[in-house]
């Protein structure tokens, strides 16, 4: 659970950071629309909002944690409504990649971490992707997905 734990806490940060950078590129008025929505996410993130998560996720939304397991939207908010079990000091973002077609909407971006858990210091680099769709009720996460990135063996 701890693993899950931090991979979605991984997934909070790493929308932080897609966040963060978006406002620096010219988008299609689709593509800020997607944005806005990983923004509320973000803020919802740091809040640990349940109410915000769960009006932004789909009812069928799930997340694929780097470990290959997978959580629901009723697991994702039940995570939230705990404590957190990791720290994080800092993130940096690049390499953003947003598509949208038609009402799917998809985020693609890789993100430094630096923090700490159970005490130890630790620094990881993912590869984090969004899936959204639009609806009547404007756009929603369907999917996310975080993979940790190896370090090079130079």
């Amino acid at each position: 659970m701890k693993i899950r734990a931090l991979s979605l806490c991984i997934l909070v940060v790493a929308t932080t950071a897609a966040a963060q950078n978006h406002a620096a590129h010219p988008r299609t008025k689709a593509e800020a629309e997607v944005l806005a929505c990983l923004d509320a996410l973000t803020e919802a993130g740091i809040k640990r909002d349940v109410a915000a998560f769960d009006r932004l996720y789909a009812d069928d939304y799930f997340h694929t944690n780097a470990d290959g397991s997978m959580m629901t939207k009723p697991q994702v908010l039940a995570s939230y409504k705990a404590p957190p079990s990791a720290i994080i000091d800092s993130d940096r973002h690049d390499d953003d990649r947003v598509w949208v077609r038609g009402n799917v909407g998809y985020v693609n971006t890789r993100v430094t971490i630096r923090g700490r858990m159970n005490g130890q210091p630790y620094e990881r680099q993912w590869r984090v992707s969004y899936l959204f769709e639009r609806t009547k009720g404007g756009w929603r996460a369907v999917n996310s997905h975080a993979s940790l990135i190896l370090p090079s063996s130079k």
